[in-house]
């Protein structure tokens, strides 16, 4: 989340999402039959997702055959979950729990984890147009509040905070961390 305000469609999404990134590499199979080729991603992984690789190759008979692999990306080496204590919360008691695990699931103990919170508002506009019909321009304001937390995890790779948002509403949290590689 930035904190922003920024235009929204008649739906309140976001508009003109960027279209995943794609690009064509030609290959030359070699005397065994493979190739290799590096591929470089030109943007930064904000969030795990899938790369998928595919082939196009002609076999024995000339006939074009297709094989595809996906490979998943991770932006970093520990992935964050976080959940509340309870459905219910007061204005000022907002329980967190955190879990730290590396891309093979398993737990990361000693991980320092930061929790920073964000108000979400949605501003509408109802505008007159010709011929007596009304349209609506929608906009999302983010704002970050001033409660925050950090936490170190346990060997079972959870911690604990307590923090107190100052609003009552609807609050978005958001953790972050450092992997080993920065």
């Amino acid at each position: 989340m930035k904190a922003g305000t920024t235009q929204l469609d008649d739906n309140n999404e976001r508009e003109d999402a960027p279209l995943p990134l794609s690009q064509t590499v030609p290959l030359t199979l070699d005397s065994s039959g493979t190739a290799k080729t590096n591929i470089t991603v030109g943007q930064p992984i904000e969030e795990a997702t899938n790369l998928l690789v595919e082939m196009d190759y002609q076999d024995a008979n000339g006939e074009t055959l297709t094989a595809s692999k996906s490979i998943p990306l991770h932006p970093s080496a520990v992935q964050l979950g976080i959940k509340t204590e309870g459905w219910l919360m007061k204005e000022d008691d907002l329980r967190i729990q955190m879990v730290a695990l590396d891309v093979d699931d398993k737990p990361v103990a000693g991980q320092r984890v930061a929790i920073a919170l964000y108000s979400r508002e949605i501003i509408s506009a109802r505008r007159r147009l010709v011929g007596g019909f009304y349209a609506y321009d929608n906009q999302e304001k983010v704002t970050k509040l001033s409660g925050s937390c950090t936490g170190t995890t346990d060997k079972q790779g959870l911690a604990k905070c307590a923090i107190d948002p100052g609003l009552s509403g609807e609050v978005t949290m958001v953790a972050t961390t450092t992997d080993k590689a920065g």
